[in-house]
């Protein structure tokens, strides 16, 4: 989750709300100039980590037009 993390930083993804549970990212901006939101769980061990993530690359995939699988390797490589 720290190479996502960093690769949101990269991408000029903002923090705008940390929960107990929750990192809310907002992003460039959609059809109706709203700020693509983005949610990600604190840690991996909560319950729900695992579909967070894969919600997250499912989304930075379709904005950045690449397969999932290819966009998990960007973000792998964001160093």
């Amino acid at each position: 989750m720290d190479a996502l993390k960093r690769y949101l930083k990269l991408k000029n993804w903002v923090l705008v709300n940390a929960g107990e549970s929750s990192l809310y990212y907002e992003g460039p901006v959609d059809d109706l100039k709203q700020p693509i939101r983005l949610v990600l769980p604190v840690s991996t061990e909560f319950a729900d980590a695992p579909d967070l993530i894969s919600k997250a690359v499912g989304l930075l995939s379709a904005i950045e037009r690449e397969s999932v699988e290819n966009m998990s390797q960007i973000i792998m490589n964001s160093d």
